[in-house]
């Protein structure tokens, strides 16, 4: 599957599936960042899926969800995941098979100033593209 964002920037990202091992061990990366602060990403992605379920359901504001999601230490797991090198390090071999305005992202690609404010949105887009389909069962 290809999925398609624009960024902060303004720049088109094509984000492509990685094949199977690489996402399996973004995966296992992900997994291994989160354990030494006790957060399961499988109830992480429950509540995410609760939360969007609960907002189409009833129109609840994403802002009622700040304090529940704070529990839930959605916080802290995007901490620990975003400052994994090796999770960082997995998210770059996804990110070789995908594009930044129709050029194929590299390292170099965040080196200039102005894409480095696109880093995140992507970072989160990769991992939405080759994780969350792990989790199919629970969205």
């Amino acid at each position: 599957m290809t999925t398609e964002i624009l960024v902060p920037s303004g720049a088109k990202v094509v984000i492509n599936d990685a094949p199977l091992e690489i996402a399996l061990g973004l995966h296992d990366e992900i997994d291994i960042a989160l354990l030494p602060h006790n957060i399961s990403f499988t109830k992480l992605v429950k509540s995410y899926s609760n939360m969007i379920a609960e907002k189409q359901k009833n129109g609840i504001d994403a802002i009622y969800w700040i304090d529940y999601l704070a529990l839930e230490g959605v916080g802290q797991a995007i901490l620990a995941i975003k400052s994994s090198k090796k999770v960082r390090e997995k998210v770059m071999e996804c990110l070789i098979r995908c594009t930044y305005n129709d050029a194929k992202i590299t390292k170099d690609t965040f080196e200039k100033k102005e894409a480095r404010g696109d880093y995140n949105p992507i970072f989160i887009a990769v991992l939405k593209e080759n994780v969350l389909p792990f989790f199919s069962f629970l969205i």
